[in-house]
C-alpha cells in the first residue's frame, strides 16, 4: 500500500476569497483475488486527515474515561502530559543533581483487531466491544505499573511495611506510624486511599480491628495532629 497526503491553498470562485484545502491522506490498495474477483484488484483511496485526527481524540478520550471507570484508583492520581516532565538526559550538566532517579515510563501495549464491515453496515457493538476491552487492558496496565513504580520507591525509601505474623491490621498500625500526615482546617486526617485485594477484605471482615488496636491508632492520629498543629504554629523567622 502506498500513501501520501496532500494539502495547500486556493481561491473560491469569484476569485476574491481564499480558500484552503484540507489535507488528505491517500493510497493504493492491492486487493488479491478473492470472492468475485479473479485477478487482483488496484484500489484507490482518500480521506482528510482531520478524520482521523478526530477519530484518534475521540479514541484516547474514550478509552481513558473507561480505563478510570474500570479502574477508580487512576481517578486518585493526577497526570501531566508526558512532554512535560522533566527526563534526566534534559538537564544541563550544572543542573543534572535536580533529575529525579526515579523516573521512568510504563509501557502500555494491547493489540487490536477488527473488522470495519459491520460498522460500515451499521453494527457498532464489536467496535464497542473492543473499545472495553482495550480500555479494560490498558486500566490495568496503568494500575499495575503505577503500583510496582510506588513499590520500588517505597523499597529504596526505607518505607516498605512486610504483613508478618501479626496480621494486616498490625502492618497498618505500623504503617500509619511511619508516614506523614496532613489534616484539614477542621483538623480531620488526609488519610492516604488504601488499595487492597479481595482476600484481605475478606481478612478484615472477619478480623476487625480490635479496641486496643483501635486505640493505638487513633493515639498515633493525635500525635501526629498535635504535630502538625505545631509546626503550623511555628513562625518563620528572617
Amino acid at each position: 500500500m502506498e500513501e501520501s497526503t496532500l494539502g495547500g491553498a486556493g481561491w473560491s470562485d469569484d476569485t476574491t476569497m481564499p480558500r484552503v484545502l484540507p489535507r488528505v491522506s491517500a493510497g493504493v490498495d492491492t486487493l488479491p483475488p478473492t470472492g468475485g474477483r479473479s485477478s487482483m484488484e488496484t484500489r484507490l483511496w482518500a480521506h482528510p486527515v482531520e478524520y482521523s485526527a478526530a477519530g484518534a481524540a475521540w479514541m484516547r478520550g474514550s478509552v481513558m474515561a473507561l480505563a478510570k471507570e474500570l479502574h477508580p484508583v487512576l481517578t486518585e492520581v493526577f497526570s501531566e502530559p508526558v512532554n512535560d516532565l522533566p527526563r534526566p538526559e534534559d538537564h544541563a550538566p550544572d543542573t543534572e543533581h535536580l533529575a529525579s532517579p526515579l523516573y521512568r515510563g510504563i509501557a502500555v501495549r494491547h493489540e487490536v483487531a477488527g473488522d470495519v464491515r459491520p460498522m460500515v453496515a451499521g453494527d457498532v457493538e464489536p467496535f464497542l466491544s473492543a473499545i472495553f476491552e482495550l480500555a479494560d487492558e490498558v486500566g490495568g496496565q496503568l494500575t499495575d505499573g503505577m503500583f510496582q513504580h510506588i513499590g520500588d520507591v517505597s523499597d529504596q525509601y526505607g518505607q516498605t511495611v512486610n504483613v508478618g505474623a501479626g496480621g494486616f491490621v498490625e502492618a497498618h498500625i505500623a504503617a500509619l506510624e511511619a508516614m506523614d500526615l496532613t489534616f484539614d482546617t477542621d483538623g480531620n486526617p488526609n488519610l492516604p486511599t488504601l488499595v487492597t485485594n479481595s482476600d484481605v477484605i475478606a481478612e478484615l471482615a472477619e478480623n476487625p480491628p480490635t479496641e486496643e488496636q483501635q486505640a493505638r491508632m487513633d493515639a498515633i492520629i493525635e500525635k501526629k495532629r498535635e504535630e502538625w498543629n505545631a509546626s503550623r504554629r511555628r513562625q518563620e523567622l528572617p
